[in-house]
């Protein structure tokens, strides 16, 4: 889904930029989604929630590799489909 997407090196900018992509796939997107558990028992916030009929896609958006806490988020998160994708191109899905 997102092998064509290149992203800026600046955490914001790429959010932005995959908000943007999905919206231009029809997509309404919800940026910093609140949840209950980050991982360590804080309240924490999904970077993207993408929603299209009935169909919700999670994402979040890291660095250079999959940070734990962005796993955990998704994995406990109820969403369609679920990626991680990471600045350097590297994009994987959680189930």
């Amino acid at each position: 889904m997102f092998e064509n997407l290149k992203l800026t090196d600046n955490a914001k900018i790429a959010q932005c930029e995959v908000r943007n992509y999905m919206q231009s796939l029809g997509y309404k997107c919800v940026l910093e989604y609140e949840v209950k558990d980050r991982y360590d028992g804080n309240s924490g916030r999904i970077d993207i929630v993408c929603f299209k009929d009935k169909e919700t896609i999670a994402i979040e958006v890291d660095n250079k590799t999959p940070r734990k806490k962005s796993i955990y988020k998704l994995k406990n998160f109820n969403a369609n489909k679920k990626y991680v994708i990471c600045r350097n191109g590297k994009n994987i899905e959680v189930n």
